[in-house]
């Protein structure tokens, strides 16, 4: 104890210097070990960010296409039905007509029938308005709630990853990471 009472005290910065430059030499395989276990588990939070952030990207395109797939599906079965129910009144119309010719108020019958058909088609055209446009709607509110569910899910993912750097930086003793050269 005789030496350190008799020297001039450091400078307090330096002294600390020299009190790190000692912790290094004797850890410096713990500075090794700390270094190469943060690298891990910052690789970990990088790898669980991106699995996350796929598998939501995977999600919501499976439910984008799933409602494409009902609103195709939709208008397909609406061309059909309109198709068929537009033949129906054709036939229908056609079929008085066949048989105008034979009676004596036959102008008459075929005036009718043939109002009744373009009743029927301008009808099926504004109810298949009106279904394709409800489809059309419910396939944009399906897509605004797909983007807003992916958008909290991303939201999730990154505010997670950031717990995750922030726990294994908080737990980091940094006098342990410095290495005197």
């Amino acid at each position: 104890m005789r030496g350190t009472r008799n020297r001039p005290r450091e400078h307090p910065k330096k002294e600390e210097e020299r009190h790190m430059g000692k912790v290094a030499e004797t850890s410096s395989g713990t500075a090794s070990s700390n270094a190469a276990n943060i690298t891990m588990q910052l690789r970990e939070a990088c790898t669980n960010l991106a699995y996350g952030l796929t598998e939501g990207s995977l999600a919501s395109q499976k439910l984008h296409a799933e409602a494409i797939a009902s609103y195709a599906k939709t208008q397909n079965d609406l061309e059909q039905e309109t198709a068929k129910r537009s033949t129906e009144a054709y036939n229908e119309y056609a079929k008085v007509a066949q048989e105008a010719h034979q009676k004596e108020s036959g102008r008459q019958l075929l005036a009718e029938a043939y109002q009744n058909y373009a009743a029927t088609l301008q009808g099926l055209k504004e109810d298949t308005t009106r279904r394709l446009t409800e489809a059309y709607f419910d396939l944009v509110n399906k897509a605004n709630q797909v983007a807003a569910d992916s958008a909290r899910r991303s939201h999730e993912q990154y505010v997670d990853y950031l717990k995750n750097v922030q726990k294994v930086y908080s737990s980091v003793d940094v006098e342990s990471l410095i290495a005197q050269h």
